[in-house]
């Protein structure tokens, strides 16, 4: 079969339900609460679907074939960028070959279409295929993956609620950041020096997941806490195609220099962990329900690190589990 594959996970909260409790906000983690304070859960959704609207989900201009900009979803976990099939009509794209989509209930094939040039921060990749997708299911014009972004700095400003894509560069670090190092995996970033208890978790940055979403390995090492609400919730796939997940807590875990306690997880053997090699050794997806706790987060694909930079949720602090860089 022509064409090449492409993977995407992309997972958002369907409606606006508080997925946290205790001293957070609706849609907040609770990160090391202060001692003493009684954990407390939240109703969790019981749909997770692959559409939000655009108040609710940060985007990139991105020019193709020199015209827009157009509204792009940066999705840190999708191996290729794709284009919506309204945005490809409209602009009249030369039709591709077809191509093997990857979502997290399965794979099919889809058409795709070949541009001119598509161009981002600076950034021109020229005559690239971009799988077809619905706009209604991407929640936008289209999505940025790793093709695009592999060589460049991402970084995630939910203070302005925007997402800049620029080349990489060293930083100095103030003593709010904790910078999480990272390795390269089938072109993710996998954060080092994560873990649950004493067992070694696998996390990936996952911009294109609003949940956080566990396997079925890290289940069997999780001690399950009941959540209020739905016990499962559905799974919608770009794809069309859908799978399940049960909602547990989980009590801590580190991710480089932080820890996370008492964190709503969504469990799901999810075909982008299989995709990955990941089904097998306990693995986390980090959504984005994580990610908006800090006021930045910035991705340096080539320098392979990962900085977090100033908790904003009032009432939590900040445990940390390794140094500080500064």
């Amino acid at each position: 079969m022509a064409g090449a594959d492409w993977t995407r996970r992309g997972l958002s909260a369907a409606g606006a339900a508080a997925l946290f409790a205790a001293t957070a906000g609706p849609g907040q983690a609770q990160v090391a609460p202060s001692p003493g304070a009684p954990p407390k859960t939240a109703v969790p959704p019981d749909a997770i679907g692959t559409g939000l609207d655009e108040s609710d989900r940060m985007t990139v201009p991105v020019l193709i074939n020199g015209q827009g900009p157009y509204p792009f979803v940066v999705d840190t976990g999708a191996e290729r960028s794709a284009v919506s099939a309204e945005l490809a009509a409209e602009l009249m794209l030369v039709p591709g070959p077809p191509m093997v989509v990857h979502g997290v209930a399965g794979s099919l094939v889809t058409p795709s279409v070949v541009a001119d040039s598509l161009a981002v921060g600076g950034r021109r990749m020229d005559n690239p295929t971009l799988p077809l997708l619905s706009a209604a299911n991407i929640g936008a014009m289209g999505v940025l993956g790793i093709d695009a972004v592999h060589d460049q700095r991402v970084s995630l400003d939910f203070v302005n609620k925007r997402i800049v894509v620029s080349p990489t560069a060293a930083r100095d670090h103030t003593f709010t950041d904790i910078v999480v190092r990272a390795k390269s995996r089938f072109g993710q970033l996998v954060l080092v020096d994560s873990y649950f208890q004493q067992h070694t978790v696998l996390v990936v940055i996952d911009t294109g997941a609003q949940n956080t979403i566990g396997n079925n390995a890290l289940r069997a090492r999780v001690q399950h806490e009941s959540l209020n609400g739905p016990p499962h919730a559905d799974i919608f796939s770009v794809t069309g195609q859908s799978t399940t997940g049960d909602w547990a807590l989980i009590s801590a875990v580190h991710v480089g220099g932080f820890e996370m306690s008492h964190l709503p997880v969504l469990f799901s053997d999810l075909h982008s962990f299989e995709r990955w090699r990941l089904q097998d050794q306990p693995a986390l997806l980090l959504g984005m329900d994580v990610l908006r706790q800090f006021e930045t987060v910035d991705i340096d694909f080539p320098r392979r690190e990962v900085r977090f930079h100033n908790l904003m949720t009032p009432g939590q602090r900040l445990t940390s589990t390794g140094s500080r860089l500064s």
